[in-house]
């Protein structure tokens, strides 16, 4: 009996330090989720220093300046999150 009671405490113990191991690592899952844009775009009038508005997409500040044409001479300025009339890139046209 007692030669039956150390067996299967040996067998125990061989399956728990040998079963479930981990021997490969996954890569880590990689999401496509949609980032937030490190720039906005501003629509500035040629005579000023400050901007009218701001948007997250080209497309939108291109509405605002269609809608104004007619009493403002807009361009449309690629800057990051802090405006700067020193780090501003003119955008021609995005499309």
């Amino acid at each position: 009996m007692a030669a039956f009671v150390k067996n299967t405490f040996f067998a125990a113990l061989f399956l728990f330090l040998c079963g479930c191991t981990l021997t490969k690592f996954r890569e880590p899952l990689k999401l496509d989720l949609p980032r937030e844009s490190q720039h906005k775009y501003y629509v500035i009038d040629i005579n000023a220093d400050v901007p009218d508005a701001n948007f997250k997409t080209f497309e939108e500040a291109s509405v605002f300046q269609k809608e104004f044409a007619e009493y403002h001479d807009y361009v449309i300025v690629k800057a990051d999150e802090k405006f700067s009339v020193y780090n501003m890139e003119v955008i021609k046209n995005e499309r």
